[in-house]
């Protein structure tokens, strides 16, 4: 573990941002007009050579970007905004119903302010997707054909396949509801795809990650989505029904034991439960147990065990017995190495060691490993904390 060093005081200067203290606290990414961002893996056109140029518009404020070849992930606060320019009419793609791409004479705009809460979203680029691809001719617009569910596709327990390209629309039976599902785009390893139940429910998709999805909106998720593989624009889709236990007297986001047994589980929209390796952990989320529920021992059975709760992002610093290595947590249980003691201290203040736990080599793989953190504005324990209010959200269950 880091060595304690001389006192470092770090003074912090707040951004003037609009949104007030909150966005000055967390928009830690400044772009003005003038700059430029690079997307190698996009054509201009269908056909074109790739490599795109996207003009910040206007001044564009975020707590944190992660660029790709063909998308541009943000993480946005109270306060942030963005406003991208193409000079190749490009179609700005996301999962945001309120977000959408403005065509110009010649170019294409993307304005965005964040509402009253943050979020996370992907802006996705692709090779065709410009604006006259939107400004079809009026014939080309087809109408809905009614639904024959007679000839629909049952989801079963092993699985339903979808090979669908991007504008795509399938439906199928889960359950009692007949559900309508539209690839709205395909890049090179993610797609986003829209349900017609819960109405406008969008899900960004990333390859070989599922999504749960509540269909009959009751709080149990029944459908589980995979993106298998994304090949020439086409999204290939494994999709599951999931199968939803409901325990008299809980619901998912309880904490349940039984009677004479000390285990305490978090009970997940799944229908599975997991496990606080200790109370390290559960206090992390928790601050008593006093909203514990005892169930039966025949109904606890009923609910298989997932995995293990892991520590909320932004509360403690973690290690492993076997390593000196700290780390901080974010969303998911992913670790990201600490540069030195010195961007532990700035980060978590002077007792921060204090702040270490270490966490058993036994449970080594219920966390995954992010880059190693090289900036400090890269990371936020307060935002960290914010954007994993609960267990389900964290684990996106």
């Amino acid at each position: 573990m880091f060595k304690i060093k001389s006192l470092i005081v770090l003074l912090v200067l707040g951004l003037v941002v609009p949104g007030g203290f909150l966005s000055a606290a967390y928009n830690t990414t400044t772009w003005g007009p003038g700059y430029r961002l690079f997307f190698g893996g996009v054509a201009p056109e269908d056909g074109g050579v790739d490599g795109i140029s996207i003009d910040i518009n206007a001044n564009t404020y975020l707590h944190s970007y992660i660029k790709d070849v063909s998308s541009l992930q943000v993480t946005m606060w109270p306060g942030s905004e963005i406003h991208l320019k193409s000079l190749d009419g490009k179609l700005f793609e996301t999962s945001v119903a309120t977000a959408e791409t403005v065509c110009g004479d010649g170019y294409s705009t993307f304005d965005y302010t964040t509402p009253d809460t943050s979020m996370t979203f992907v802006i996705n680029l692709a090779d065709g997707s410009n604006c006259e691809q939107v400004m079809a001719p009026e014939e080309t617009v087809t109408v809905p054909q009614e639904i024959n569910v007679e000839n629909l596709a049952s989801i079963l327990k092993t699985g339903l396949k979808a090979v669908l390209g991007q504008g795509s629309l399938t439906h199928f039976i889960l359950g009692n509801v007949v559900e309508s599902i539209t690839v709205e785009s395909v890049g090179s390893s993610q797609a986003i795809i829209s349900l017609s139940t819960p109405a406008n429910k969008n899900l960004y998709l990333q390859k070989d990650k599922a999504k749960n999805v509540d269909t009959d909106a009751d709080g149990y998720r029944d459908l589980r989505v995979t993106l298998m593989s994304t090949v020439g624009g086409v999204a290939d889709l494994n999709l599951e029904k999931m199968e939803v236990v409901k325990i008299n007297s809980v619901v998912p986001g309880d904490l349940i034991k039984i009677a004479g047994d000390s285990a305490v589980y978090y009970y997940g929209a799944d229908s599975q439960r997991y496990v606080f390796p200790n109370e390290k952990v559960f206090y992390g989320w928790f601050d008593n147990f006093d909203k514990v529920i005892t169930i039966e021992a025949v109904e606890m059975a009923k609910l298989p065990i997932a995995g293990l709760v892991t520590y909320r992002p932004g509360v403690k610093l973690v290690t492993f017995t076997t390593t000196k290595d700290v780390y901080v947590v974010s969303q998911g249980g992913v670790l990201r190495k600490l540069k030195n003691e010195e961007m532990a201290r700035n980060l978590y203040g002077e007792t921060w060691n204090k702040l270490v736990d270490d966490i058993s080599d036994a449970f080594f793989s219920s966390y995954s490993f992010g880059d190693d953190l090289v900036e400090l504005a890269d990371y936020n324990k307060e935002a960290q904390e914010v954007l994993s209010p609960n267990i389900g959200v964290d684990k996106e269950i």
